[in-house]
């Protein structure tokens, strides 16, 4: 019998999950909150566009091969200011 490899704590899952998603270059994202519930994977936060909600997906997939994960994010669009903005 071929003795299975121990799943990783709940905390390195968090690290790696957190590491990747700074590191990868569509994202370079600090700001998102990851946690891990019953086995399964959880990203929430807010992120500026659709294409990086989007890519917050594929760094999961990427990242938890195998693992059942969840892109809890939102989308946060910023409008720019209506005008100029005068200092006083």
């Amino acid at each position: 019998m071929t003795a299975r490899p121990a799943p990783e704590a709940d905390e390195y899952v968090v690290a790696h999950v957190k590491e990747a998603l700074a590191e990868d270059p569509r994202l370079h994202e600090l700001a998102l909150d990851v946690t891990v519930r019953g086995g399964r994977v959880f990203v929430a936060g807010h992120v500026a566009t659709r294409a990086r909600r989007d890519a917050v997906s594929a760094v999961l997939a990427d990242a938890c091969p195998g693992r059942d994960v969840a892109n809890e994010t939102t989308v946060e669009e910023v409008a720019e200011p209506a005008g100029e903005e005068r200092l006083q």
